[in-house]
């Protein structure tokens, strides 16, 4: 078994005294793709957030790339969250008063490993590696809908994640576009890193290494 970047054991959490889910485990392995799909309102969203440790589960663990969070400090959970996940988000976050090649340099500034010049030069290669060589001056509102995903995919990966995390990422998109993401998804992947996609997409099953569906509070593997 490849070694594992996520594990998620016995997850529950609750809103408004309801049970969103309960007893949700799995295992997120190295150099997979894994999707997770459910109606709206099952909550999808809520679980890559657990797994991203961008929130807490109200009983359960959490344990990335063999840490687990349950008795660490705010600041550890984001020190290690930023260490190995990045994520990505159908609505983009990106900065609309900076280019492409600045918005994907913003995660490298906390980064002491690198200087101006090296974060510059990361953040053209990676640009390059989702097919935007020739867009790193443009800003958010010079790019379609398709490109400005892919400069929030770069970066996502400025600081060499583990693990990509990724919301709906196609849930704005056209079908060319969207089968542009999921082909930079697979190349992510190949690369050796990890990238778990929540879709309504049934179309990111044909590049998923593991699919599961969440229904009723419970994630079953299809």
């Amino acid at each position: 078994m490849a070694n594992p970047i996520i594990e998620a054991k016995n997850l529950k959490k609750i809103f408004n005294s309801l049970n969103v889910f309960q007893d949700i485990n799995l295992i997120i392995e190295s150099g997979k793709l894994y999707s997770i799909h459910g109606k709206s309102g099952a909550g999808k969203s809520t679980l890559l957030h657990l797994l991203g440790i961008l929130d807490t589960p109200d009983s359960g663990e959490v344990i990335v790339n063999g840490t687990s969070i349950n008795h660490l400090s705010t600041k550890e959970i984001a020190l290690l969250r930023g260490e190995n996940l990045g994520f990505v988000f159908q609505s983009y976050h990106l900065n609309n008063k900076m280019t492409a090649i600045e918005n994907v340099m913003l995660p490298l500034y906390i980064n002491p490993n690198y200087q101006y010049e090296e974060m510059e030069e990361r953040a053209s290669d990676l640009l390059k590696e989702v097919g935007l060589v020739n867009k790193e001056k443009h800003f958010p509102n010079e790019l379609s809908g398709g490109e400005n995903q892919r400069v929030a995919i770069a970066r996502a990966l400025a600081n060499n994640p583990e693990c990509i995390l990724a919301d709906e990422p196609t849930g704005s998109l056209d079908e060319d576009n969207e089968n542009n993401i999921f082909e930079i998804f697979k190349n992510i992947v190949e690369s050796g890193r990890t990238v778990v996609v929540i879709s309504h997409n049934e179309k990111i099953k044909n590049y998923s290494d593991a699919c599961y569906i969440l229904d009723n509070g419970v994630l079953k593997e299809e």
